[in-house]
């Protein structure tokens, strides 16, 4: 299993370059973050190839996915976002559904949001993209809350270029289950987010077993990225170091 960290929520203090030498020095495998907006991406692509970083993930366009008519936005997001996928070698983009309406029916949202998915795939093949589409917890505003409707999307799909990114943070919020869940869906995990509960801090500060955890997954086949998405304590290089060795020694 390899080790990812978002910088804009581990360094958000720092330019993104300058994170990713402290990642770099931690023992990460690769950079993530969350939107491309203000960074210099020309300069995170001469960093990630200089410290042998690469990014790992970064999130799609900012358009819902679930609103009507905007499945064609979605898709034109996804095309204008090729020149820096291009450019930071990154073939893979977060998708988050967006916030949920209350004067939208249930049925509509996932409708819609399918739609919008079929939409994105001509896009993704053209360009050999692919999407992780993430649940969130409730607390989030997010229409798309349980892994088991992310999952059952993902199939209706019958393709590999979009998979779940399975959030252990917001599932163990949402749902529980965590290792039986992901064992029974495996194949359609295309990354990890981790933090603990309760807080969103580091793992192994909380209620969540992450070393059985991580074991049982590494022992299972999945051999992708494991994303650092935490509050940091004060002294977060030695507990990012800490953290990142723990993912690495799952087996």
């Amino acid at each position: 299993m390899k080790a990812s960290v978002c910088s804009d929520m581990l360094f958000n203090d720092v330019p993104t370059v300058k994170a990713m030498e402290s990642l770099k020095a931690a023992g990460a495998d690769a950079v993530e973050f969350w939107g491309v907006h203000g960074k210099d991406i020309r300069a995170i692509a001469a960093a990630s190839r200089s410290l042998g970083l690469p990014v790992a993930v970064f999130c799609g366009p900012p358009v819902s996915m679930i609103a009507p008519d905007q499945a064609a936005a979605y898709a034109e997001g996804l095309k204008a976002l090729v020149p820096t996928c291009d450019t930071l070698g990154c073939r893979t983009l977060i998708a988050c559904s967006g916030g949920a309406n209350h004067g939208w029916a249930p049925n509509d949202m996932h409708d819609r949001l399918r739609a919008t998915l079929e939409t994105a795939l001509p896009v993704l093949d053209a360009h050999d993209l692919s999407l992780v589409l993430e649940p969130l917890n409730a607390s989030e505003m997010s229409y798309l809350r349980t892994s088991r409707e992310t999952f059952d999307l993902c199939r209706m799909l019958k393709g590999p270029r979009v998979k779940v990114l399975y959030d252990i943070y917001h599932m163990q919020l949402m749902e529980g289950n965590l290792t039986s869940t992901l064992l029974a869906n495996l194949p359609l995990v295309g990354h990890l987010h981790v933090a603990d509960v309760p807080g969103r801090r580091a793992p192994g500060t909380g209620e969540i077993n992450y070393p059985n955890l991580l074991a049982a997954f590494a022992r299972a086949g999945y051999a992708g990225y494991a994303g650092m998405e935490y509050w940091p304590a004060d002294d977060k290089a030695a507990e990012l170091s800490r953290v990142i060795d723990m993912v690495k020694k799952a087996r």
